[in-house]
């Protein structure tokens, strides 16, 4: 999972028109009209290079295990007055994003809702809100919930790791393929970095 510290910016052109839509109403985001494809286009630009092009959640590649999507962290059916908050948006993979996964389901804690964003409280590890490297901690491709959390930071990593299915083999496999290709393949021959690959994947298994 990613910490993301940059957040998208719009020009003076989006700011202008998202004022004018007052409380942003679920259809708005898929108005079609052009301006809004060019916010859209945007927001996606901006979040793949503050983001090197991967997933938020797996922290793998766009496009490596499905094609990427632009996020809402509290979900826009349920919470459509933030589809726009710049703070609820980050790049997912689709797999990440299905319904077996986040899908549609509620990150906002039941009872936290509040007319600010900042001020609502969340079931998962908020890639803006906290920090990703106290809650989890990793070994190679294998990523664990860090020690001495309090038992509600706990539940949140828990959540965060079962809802994106962070320990699953095919993510730990893909992201072991992963570290390979940023470090190992750069300073070793394909046998050896094959017989890391495989060392990471006998270890998890």
């Amino acid at each position: 999972m990613l910490n993301l510290n940059d957040h998208v910016k719009y020009s003076r052109v989006h700011k202008k028109y998202i004022k004018g839509l007052g409380i942003p109403k679920y259809e708005d985001w898929d108005s079609g009209k052009k301006i809004n494809k060019k916010i859209k286009e945007s927001i996606k630009k901006q979040l793949l290079f503050w983001q090197n092009e991967k997933c938020v959640y797996c922290g793998l590649k766009l496009g490596g295990t499905s094609r990427a999507e632009i996020e809402h962290i509290a979900p826009r059916h349920l919470y459509p007055e933030f589809e726009y908050t710049t703070k609820n948006l980050a790049m997912s993979c689709q797999f990440c994003n299905s319904s077996s996964k986040k899908g549609r389901k509620d990150t906002v804690t039941v009872g936290s809702k509040n007319i600010y964003y900042n001020k609502c409280t969340f079931t998962i590890v908020h890639p803006y809100f906290d920090d990703v490297d106290h809650y989890f901690e990793s070994e190679g491709a294998i990523i664990r919930i860090s020690s001495g959390l309090t038992s509600d930071e706990e539940v949140k990593a828990r959540n965060t790791l079962d809802m994106f299915g962070l320990s699953e083999s095919c993510h730990v496999e893909e992201r072991a393929k992963q570290l390979l290709w940023e470090t190992v393949m750069k300073e070793r021959t394909l046998d050896e970095a094959n017989e890391i690959l495989l060392k990471y994947i006998s270890t998890y298994a």
